[in-house]
């Protein structure tokens, strides 16, 4: 298993929950938007990226921004730009009979499912919480 994160400190306390845990994680600090996936062939691909848009920070509630860090929350301009990156990377270093499993934001699943099959995935499925609302996608080279 490899885990990545382009924060040093988010890899630092996954490192101590994995040697509390006896898992054996490979983790290496990677930005999806500037560098190929490290590895080159997996079977499944796990991502929570930054998906919240700038305008949809007046809304939140101050126990999130002022405790989770900007860095994983927010997408910046393009909030897409994680999925695009994790679509085309991913295609590129998923095996035969692959998937992509990502948590997105709510207002975006038809947008992220485009992007996925415009990507090459054959099939995109949606899925709600509990409050009925997209927050993941699940996304299959293959069938």
């Amino acid at each position: 298993m490899t885990a990545t994160d382009i924060s040093e400190k988010a890899l630092l306390t996954a490192r101590q929950n994995a040697r509390s845990l006896h898992a054996l994680i490979d983790f290496v600090k990677h930005d999806i938007l500037t560098e190929v996936l490290p590895g080159n062939a997996f079977d499944l691909i796990v991502s929570n990226p930054p998906y919240i848009s700038e305008k949809e920070k007046k809304a939140m509630s101050k126990n999130v921004l002022d405790y989770e860090p900007h860095l994983a929350l927010f997408a910046g301009p393009d909030p897409l730009i994680f999925y695009k990156m994790i679509a085309e990377k991913g295609k590129q270093s998923l095996n035969q009979n692959g998937a992509v499993i990502a948590e997105i934001n709510e207002h975006f699943g038809k947008e992220v499912s485009d992007i996925f099959r415009e990507a090459g995935f054959i099939k995109c499925q949606l899925i709600k919480d509990l409050q009925q609302k997209d927050r993941v996608l699940i996304a299959n080279v293959q069938l």
